[in-house]
């Protein structure tokens, strides 16, 4: 990962560790209990690597072009919701998401950027959200107007179902070939209709990620052999048959 940016900077270090914007909050402290510091871990791992968390540091790592890794922990656990958010401290969705880019787009071979934001979810009620969701099926438990409260011990009964936003009597996933589309470097293999497990391992390769790390892809042409393509040579079989439809169209002005 190149770039990475949100929450969550309690995560990442040993317990105990003061935090750098907190530093006389313990219940902002580092948590982690097997002593890992993930993010020198990190940085260790990756050269050209620079770790920030407060908005002045990032948005000037961002624009440093020796800087190829970036990570951004903002806040210790999760970011603030955006009428809360301290501007001089914490940079917004939009910053993070216009900076990620800029330094992404370096890559002549290309990039994939996630970028999602929870917290509209759990500021309309406050109330826990689940990481999954299905669209349809039999967990829809809509009461009135409001979700429903999930708690720990809902979620550890054997006959809890999965939230869903339809109600459906069964979810309607399920494991058949599907129609996948792409555009760019090895769109080429994604056509038509495919096994659901093949589009993992296709876009994998197409990263040069693991399982495929030595794909060896040939680097993409440079901007202006694109804006100026070669001319593609015309077959001769294609001159022949054009030139005998020339003749057909000049043989009645001949007699």
């Amino acid at each position: 990962l190149q770039v990475i940016l949100g929450g969550g900077r309690k995560y990442m270090f040993p317990e105990g560790t003061p935090d750098p914007e907190y530093p006389d909050d313990a219940s902002q402290n580092g948590v982690r209990k097997d002593k890992r510091n993930l993010v020198q871990e990190w940085q260790d791992k990756n050269q050209g690597a620079r770790y920030v968390w407060n908005r002045r540091t990032f948005l000037q790592a961002a624009q440093d072009p020796s800087v190829t890794h970036l990570m951004g922990l903002f806040e210790p656990a999760d970011m603030k919701f955006e009428a809360e958010r301290d501007v001089s401290m914490d940079p917004s969705l939009e910053e993070m998401t216009e900076m990620a880019l800029q330094m992404l787009s370096r890559n002549p071979r290309g990039f994939y950027l996630f970028v999602e934001g929870l917290a509209p979810s759990k500021a309309l009620d406050l109330k826990p959200y689940t990481s999954i969701l299905y669209g349809n099926g039999p967990g829809y438990a809509l009461n009135g107007s409001s979700r429903p409260s999930v708690t720990g011990s809902e979620i550890s009964d054997r006959m809890y179902r999965q939230q869903a936003a339809v109600p459906l009597e069964s979810e309607t996933h399920g494991g058949e070939d599907v129609a996948v589309f792409a555009r760019g470097p090895w769109a080429h293999l994604v056509h038509g209709v495919q096994e659901q497990s093949f589009v993992a391992h296709v876009m994998a390769f197409a990263a040069c990620l693991e399982p495929y790390t030595d794909c060896n892809l040939r680097p993409p042409e440079g901007l202006s052999n694109a804006a100026h393509p070669r001319p593609v040579a015309c077959p001769p079989s294609l001159l022949l048959l054009l030139a005998g439809a020339l003749l057909l169209l000049l043989m009645p002005a001949l007699h």
